[in-house]
């Protein structure tokens, strides 16, 4: 469960940042259950009376299909979640301007703030952890607090608000490689 980013000088005082997602933990609860019900449905639409050879052919659709549903369904859920948090990025930095992602350039003059927020819908009340840095807890019951609290773990972004709008730089991140990476773009910005 790591990330890390890499720093490219690229002259004149402009650096490139390039994010190394941290993969998103494997969900096993959702998946697991949509498998054993496929399963379950597949055994029981057996005729009242099979023969041994149907009573094979059910079992081996039943443990196929049951694996290729919990495939499917982790798959699903983890593009979502990767949607959700913005997975790695690459941006360029000067004393001058941010060049974001999708060709948006960020003059110094009209940087509001940078920001480390976590791409993870919130269950829980936001919670202000340093200056200019905020992050939503997962609080939930359950398997599903565990679950986004993985995910939340790997899904901390940089943005940047400049006027009435906010660009992410990059996502998918730990909170310490977020908090580097801030530490980082502030220092070339020279940003108390």
């Amino acid at each position: 469960m790591d990330s890390g980013y890499l720093q490219e000088q690229l002259g004149e005082g402009r650096v490139r940042f390039t994010v190394t997602p941290a993969p998103v933990p494997a969900t096993h609860g959702i998946p697991l259950a949509m498998a054993i019900l496929s399963a379950l449905l597949v055994i029981a639409t057996m005729p009242a009376r099979p023969s041994p050879s149907a009573i094979l052919v059910r079992l081996v659709i039943a443990v196929l299909g049951g694996e290729a549903v919990r495939r499917r369904a982790r798959a699903w859920l983890t593009g979502g979640i990767d949607r959700a948090r913005a997975p790695g990025g690459s941006f360029v930095v000067s004393p001058a301007a941010i060049e974001a992602m999708g060709g948006a350039t960020i003059p110094r003059d009209r940087l509001r703030r940078l920001i480390v927020r976590n791409g993870v819908p919130a269950l829980g009340e936001t919670a202000a952890v340093d200056a200019g840095v905020t992050y939503r807890g997962a609080k939930a019951p359950g398997e599903v607090a565990q679950s986004r609290t993985k995910t939340a773990s790997v899904s901390y972004m940089l943005c940047a608000e400049y006027g009435a709008q906010s660009a992410t730089l990059a996502g998918g991140m730990t909170e310490g490689i977020a908090l580097g990476l801030l530490t980082d773009v502030s220092r070339i910005l020279s940003v108390a």
